[in-house]
């Protein structure tokens, strides 16, 4: 069954103010809550940021951090992620990423056309958060955007499959 989004810009402009402006402290406790929304889903993306350099994994993190944020303040029951799902989405966004890679000179291009998804709003953050020269003046490689373009994605279309509105008591 296809649902409408449950991220809308406004969602991922709150939650990117909220998280700018915590403190330290604040900051290390949502990762730590991160972590209990979703187990399974958080470990995926923990485990398949490994390889990359300290400072691309810590981009991907902080990234999903925001997802699970931006889940989180939306009006939907999120539900917990399961390996199965998370795998069948893991292979449509390698899939995905690899087509598109073949498609575009430079991931800048896709802001231009944000590539189909069930959570438009959450992509464009994605790749818009994984484009841009970070403040210390990191930069991610064209392997390590299209490696994390296709981790997040994947999160991205798992916590969309595993929401749910609740219905009204």
């Amino acid at each position: 069954m296809v649902t409408a989004p449950f991220i809308s810009d406004e969602v991922i402009s709150a939650t990117l103010d909220t998280l700018n402006a915590a403190s330290p402290l604040e900051a290390a406790a949502r990762q730590g809550r991160s972590g209990r929304f979703q187990p399974e889903l958080t470990g995926f993306v923990v485990a398949f940021t490994l390889e990359q350099r300290p400072d691309a994994a810590g981009i991907g993190l902080f990234i999903m951090l925001v997802l699970y944020e931006a889940f989180r303040a939306s009006a939907v029951k999120v539900g917990k992620a399961r390996e199965r799902v998370m795998l069948r989405h893991w292979r449509a966004a390698r899939e995905h990423a690899a087509a598109l890679r073949l498609d575009v000179d430079n991931p800048m291009e896709l802001l231009d056309d944000i590539p189909e998804s069930s959570e438009p709003a959450a992509l464009q953050y994605v790749i818009e958060a994984l484009t841009e020269v970070t403040d210390d003046g990191v930069q991610l490689t064209d392997d390590e955007f299209w490696h994390l373009y296709a981790v997040l994605r994947a999160a991205i279309e798992t916590l969309h499959e595993v929401a749910t509105v609740p219905r009204p008591v």
